[in-house]
């Protein structure tokens, strides 16, 4: 990944290359079950951002912390699988998030108004799912939808779509699942796609002024 803040280093289509890369990982952890590949995915990921060099501007973000947490957790996918069901998918209330759909948690159900917005912004960047009747503010989906704005370089769709929406209720989620029993891989996932999407809107803001 190119970091956002060195822009002395790499221009704007090198940083939006690594970003679209960091998201696409990102977002499929939050949509599939885990198995090797996307671990390894994950971890290759937070390696390139720590390889790349942090800087004061990423770790007031918390991005050292949180490649620390991927590349420490030890994951295992004995640990993972019911852990993944468990944050995800939903148990019950009392072990389990309400699932990581935008409109839950700013409307309190799904398919709320929020789905309505989410899916007009893919429309209006003429993007389509390739999954049929799925719920479209999932946040794997708005990830994966945000990596393909980074590949285009539509900054000014991905500084509106990161600001309205996935921060908007993203954080939410984290501190919904941070109350139940994460695995520590996946407390590594949520604190470096937060950290990443700050960091990203911080240097968009950056870029404007």
């Amino acid at each position: 990944m190119k970091h956002p803040s060195n822009t002395d280093t790499y221009d704007e289509a090198e940083i939006d290359e690594g970003l679209a890369a960091v998201y696409r990982v990102l977002g499929e952890t939050y949509l599939r079950p885990p198995d090797e590949e996307t671990v390894s995915a994950v971890e290759e990921v937070a390696a390139s951002v720590r390889e790349d060099g942090v800087g004061d501007a990423e770790d007031s973000f918390g991005v050292v912390e949180a490649v620390e947490s991927v590349l420490n957790a030890e994951a295992t996918l004995d640990e993972l699988r019911p852990g993944f069901t468990r944050v995800f998918r939903g148990l019950s209330r009392s072990q389990s998030p309400p699932p990581p759909y935008e409109s839950l948690y700013r409307d309190g159900s799904v398919n709320g108004p929020t789905s309505v917005k989410v899916e007009r912004a893919y429309a209006e960047a003429g993007y389509e799912l390739a999954e049929d009747e799925t719920l479209v503010d999932h946040a794997g989906y708005e990830l994966i939808f945000l990596a393909e704005l980074c590949d285009r370089g539509d900054r000014g769709r991905q500084a509106e779509f990161i600001d309205d929406h996935l921060l908007a209720w993203l954080p939410d989620f984290h501190d919904a699942a941070a109350e139940k029993d994460v695995p520590a891989f996946y407390r590594g996932v949520f604190d470096l796609t937060e950290a990443v999407l700050r960091l990203h809107s911080e240097e968009i803001e950056e870029g404007n002024e």
